[in-house]
């Protein structure tokens, strides 16, 4: 998370960090968290989400305070879609392994 963090208020990301597209690297980020998230908390997706676009608002807030970045609505969007995308990988790939 200090990565992204670090990352979104960066004057100039490093072009190799980058995929290219800002939004891109939005849904990427956030869906790495996601599911990393919910393969550490066994899946509490909603408290995952909840915390995420928390993070997602807290980093476009800071954004705006830099002077040098920017804060917009269509990142917290990517970060929405991204975030979606991480639950779902997770749902979809998780071990089907019944606990006693």
């Amino acid at each position: 998370m200090l990565a992204v963090l670090v990352l979104a208020l960066l004057p100039d990301p490093d072009p190799r960090l980058s995929t290219g597209w800002d939004k891109g690297n939005h849904l990427l980020a956030f869906a790495s968290l996601a599911f990393l998230g919910c393969m550490a908390l066994r899946g509490r997706w909603l408290m995952i989400t909840a915390g995420l676009l928390g993070y997602g608002v807290l980093i476009e807030l800071l954004q705006g305070l830099t002077g040098y970045r920017f804060a917009e609505w269509a990142d917290l969007l990517a970060d929405g879609l991204g975030i979606a995308l991480g639950v779902l990988a997770y749902v979809v790939l998780r071990p089907r392994v019944s606990h006693p």
